[in-house]
């Protein structure tokens, strides 16, 4: 049998979540549906975050482009993600590189999975490099 490829994100969903909701989390990745780009909430926003991140606009762009939305959830789910990226960015030069992408081998034989962790932004700021996974869902707070 092969080794069951799960995203960061489902990984994460699973992780934060306790009793039945836990094996909703399973039971969802089960049954997911084939990735339609057209679907994904959060796309054109990723995008626009790896075009500010590259240079290609500027950040100050992110606002003209959010206020653009007529759909007011994404308006304001976008605006609290830009805000979040312009706090991290700050007004130090960011200088952009391709995030790498890898595989993780996780658990013991015969209930091992494999992590894909697949993140979107490589950034260099004052000489640090950092790679972002942007994780957009509400994460509910942890439990002990």
């Amino acid at each position: 049998m092969p080794i069951p490829k799960v995203s960061l994100t489902y990984l994460l969903d699973f992780v934060q979540k306790s009793g039945s909701p836990k094996a909703t989390v399973v039971s969802n990745f089960k049954t997911r549906e084939e990735y339609d780009p057209q679907k994904d909430f959060y796309k054109p926003l990723r995008e626009q975050l790896v075009s500010a991140a590259k240079g290609l606009s500027r950040p100050s762009d992110l606002d003209a482009w959010v206020h653009g939305f007529q759909d007011g959830k994404k308006h304001a789910a976008y605006l609290d993600a830009i805000a979040g990226f312009r706090r991290f960015v700050g007004r130090k030069p960011i200088v952009w590189f391709d995030p790498p992408r890898k595989d993780y081998d996780l658990g013991p034989a015969g209930l091992r999975i494999t992590v894909t962790v697949n993140p979107e932004l490589g950034l260099v700021r004052q000489g640090v490099p950092y790679v972002i996974k942007l994780f957009l869902k509400e994460l509910e707070s942890a439990t002990k």
